[in-house]
């Protein structure tokens, strides 16, 4: 493995992870493999790849689908982003959305109020 393929390789297991972690709606383990990563290779916190999973892990935890999305569509500007690597981000969007309809519906039923979204995101892929 060369050092220039390093990288690509802890890209595709934080993906991974990142998926995994999205099941429980909790980032404890993606956040424990990016530090791990960083000490294993010690320039990949510098990266393009760290620094996307850091703010797309960032928006997941805050429940932002915008600022998600933007995280995407921002690292696919330079990187295009191929059929696996959008399918799992589809995925972490897809668990996104679902976490946002829930707090949505727990706020509505607490409040009394309906709230409609008429905001349309754009796909991943």
């Amino acid at each position: 493995m060369t050092k220039w393929s390093v990288p690509g390789y802890l890209f595709k297991a934080l993906l991974c992870q990142f998926v995994i972690s999205t099941k429980d709606y909790d980032l404890q383990g993606l956040r424990t493999k990016l530090m791990y990563y960083a000490d294993l290779y010690p320039s990949f916190d510098r990266q393009r790849e760290y620094q996307f999973i850091e703010a797309a892990a960032k928006a997941f935890e805050d429940r932002k689908l915008d600022a998600f999305v933007d995280a995407v569509a921002s690292y696919d500007q330079i990187s295009k982003l191929h059929a696996w690597k959008s399918t799992l981000l589809l995925e972490v969007k897809n668990a996104l959305k679902t976490s946002g309809l829930d707090q949505l519906e727990n706020a509505n039923t607490t409040s009394g109020v309906t709230v409609v979204s008429n905001s349309v995101h754009p796909d991943i892929s």
